[in-house]
């Protein structure tokens, strides 16, 4: 056995205290390994989870247009609502409706229309017609009685008082007091008021009487029932997309129809033949889409005969050498695809299976 020439111990023992410490040394740093690749495991995955490299890799999916659209309508939407608020606050001010005989909208709407009809006679000021005039006077007078009758029994605001209604008119049959018939006459003056538009100092009057009429019926037009909707008829979120198939539609009435000297010069949609009624059962499906029921408030052959009227009229009017028309039929499309998928029933997958056994016993 050879011996260290220094200590003078056998070698062998020497060699087995440096295999000792050689393992030692090893053990502690396959321990700092083995800690270090937990804490790296740890910081790549917090919940403990293997990894799934696929899944970590795959890209997330992008906004379909649907989406983005939806995005743009509830930016769009919450600025007509903080705009809408602050009109809101002025109408409904107290202080204000003091001065308003009964604390009525609808009667100053009222007023503010007949003073655009009576200037429209003159000849430089551009109106409605003879006919539509006549008729707006006759519905006007109405919808004014009724509103004398409702804010002389019950005001809603205390503002100026307002005598009794002649005996003549007190008593006229039950079915002119339904309030139809001023939620309808508003739609009609906000209907003219569109079509005004661009006409000149005339068309403030009408827009602002559109504008008073719209908010106080409106406000009673929109105001849900105590029941709620029913449960088998539930509220759309397509049916809204109706609203913007109006706006196109609407748009487009302003845009030239007819063939000018340039692609846009022509005649105004609006003053095309039966425009008012056009416009008119176009703001009476935007109010019924958002209405608490949706397109399910109106009956089905009425709806039919609405869409169907839209789309006649667009073939008799139209004309391929003028803007208008165009944005008109992307507007008129995108309502007829709703008022479709509204008129017939989806299918459920239990109706399906149903019907599929129904078939297979014959």
């Amino acid at each position: 056995m050879d011996y260290c020439a220094e200590c003078g111990e056998p070698l062998s023992i020497q060699a087995d205290e440096d295999d000792e410490r050689t393992e030692v040394s090893q053990s502690r740093y396959a321990a700092e390994d083995e800690a270090t690749a937990v804490t790296d495991t740890e910081d790549d995955n917090p919940d403990g989870s293997a990894p799934d490299y696929e899944e970590r890799s795959r890209p997330a999916p992008a906004d379909s247009w649907g989406d983005r659209l939806s995005q743009a309508a509830g930016a769009l939407f919450v600025a007509v609502t903080q705009v809408g608020g602050t009109f809101q606050g002025l109408l409904d001010d107290p202080r204000f409706r003091a001065h308003l005989p009964g604390g009525s909208l609808t009667l100053v709407g009222v007023g503010l229309m007949g003073l655009g009809v009576v200037l429209s006679v003159a000849p430089p000021i551009p109106g409605i017609g003879l006919m539509d005039s006549g008729v707006v006077l006759l519905w006007g007078a109405l919808a004014a009685v009724n509103e004398w009758r409702q804010v002389h029994e019950a005001p809603e605001y205390q503002g100026r008082p307002v005598p009794p209604l002649p005996p003549a008119l007190a008593n006229l049959p039950r079915e002119t007091e339904h309030p139809a018939i001023g939620q309808t006459f508003a739609l009609l003056i906000c209907t003219y008021a569109l079509l005004m538009l661009g006409y000149g100092p005339i068309s403030w009057v009408w827009m602002l009487a559109g504008g008073l009429l719209g908010y106080d019926q409106g406000r009673r037009y929109f105001v849900p029932p105590e029941e709620g909707p029913p449960e088998d008829e539930p509220r759309s979120a397509l049916h809204q997309w109706v609203v913007a198939g109006v706006v196109l539609c609407s748009f487009s009435l302003l845009l030239p129809w007819t063939r000018g000297d340039t692609w846009l010069s022509g005649l105004p949609g609006g003053e095309l033949p039966l425009a008012a009624l056009t416009q008119f059962m176009l703001l009476l499906l935007a109010c019924s889409a958002v209405k608490h029921r949706g397109l399910g408030g109106m009956h089905p052959l009425f709806l039919t005969l609405m869409t169907v009227w839209l789309m006649l009229w667009f073939f008799l009017m139209k004309n391929s050498h003028s803007p208008g028309p165009w944005l008109f039929l992307l507007g008129v499309l995108t309502i007829v695809i709703v008022v479709a998928r509204h008129l017939v029933p989806q299918r459920t997958p239990e109706a399906k299976e149903s019907a599929s056994d129904f078939d297979l016993q014959g």
